[in-house]
């Protein structure tokens, strides 16, 4: 889950998905619980927060996103008093990724600044404007793919 404050280093910290797919592609024999966590959540900075990822390894993050979140959930089997702040860590990701994750407002402010004007202000046609609307399109795919229900991005700018 993203925390803002994490200030320590993990074995996913910096890596790209072309790296950390063949470790998890391995298998979690052994992994801790910690290394789970870590995983997912360099997953999640993959999909919605990395700058340079492309949409088709946005797609595939997302995905192992899920995986991820699924071995989470078996490992804390037995340990139900886990299951609430998982969720609410999970939760907390969830706004992340829409208020500054992918193709948000705040997505937008931090890495194109010199067109936020252009993201907020010309709401009279998504379909004006192909490229926001192909954004808006991927950043609800993602979200959904994510965490697993639909979002409605329609009536979010950016």
């Amino acid at each position: 889950m993203h925390s803002q404050s994490n200030s320590r280093s993990t074995i996913f910290e910096n890596r790209g998905l072309d790296e950390l797919i063949p470790y998890l592609g391995r298998g979690f024999h052994g992994a801790t619980f910690g290394e789970l966590a870590d995983a997912y959540q360099r997953i999640l900075e993959i999909v919605f927060h990395d700058v340079t990822t492309s949409n088709e390894d946005r797609a595939q993050a997302a995905a192992w996103a899920n995986v991820l979140e699924s071995l989470i959930i078996l490992t804390l089997v037995g340990h139900e008093q886990l299951i609430l702040p998982l969720m609410d860590a999970r939760n907390m990701s969830k706004q992340n990724a829409e208020k500054y994750g992918y193709g948000s407002i705040g997505w937008v402010a931090i890495h194109d600044s010199k067109n936020i004007m252009n993201r907020i202000w010309p709401d009279n046609g998504l379909l004006q404007d192909p490229e926001r609307f192909a954004v808006n399109e991927r950043r609800k795919f993602l979200l959904s793919v994510v965490f697993g229900r639909e979002v409605d991005a329609s009536n979010r700018v950016g």
